[in-house]
């Protein structure tokens, strides 16, 4: 995933995204329209608009799967 394949594929979707540079620093905010909402990487800013587009439906999934992966992660 990059930017301009998530920033198409928001844009088919109907939501308006922008990118801003973080001053001083290589890493960007990404922001999007329907909530005002900004994220601090391209997966991020797909996961909300998946889960926005869905109504959340896999929200409980995606929580528990991200308390695996930090499990793994300690656990290494």
């Amino acid at each position: 995933m990059n930017w301009t394949q998530i920033k198409r594929w928001a844009k088919e979707q109907g939501y308006t995204t922008s990118r801003v540079k973080i001053e001083g620093d290589a890493e960007y905010t990404y922001e999007y329209s329907w909530n005002k909402g900004k994220a601090y990487s391209v997966r991020e800013l797909a996961t909300d608009i998946y889960n926005d587009l869905t109504n959340n439906k896999h929200l409980a999934h995606q929580k528990v799967y991200q308390k695996e992966i930090r499990w793994i992660k300690s656990e290494n």
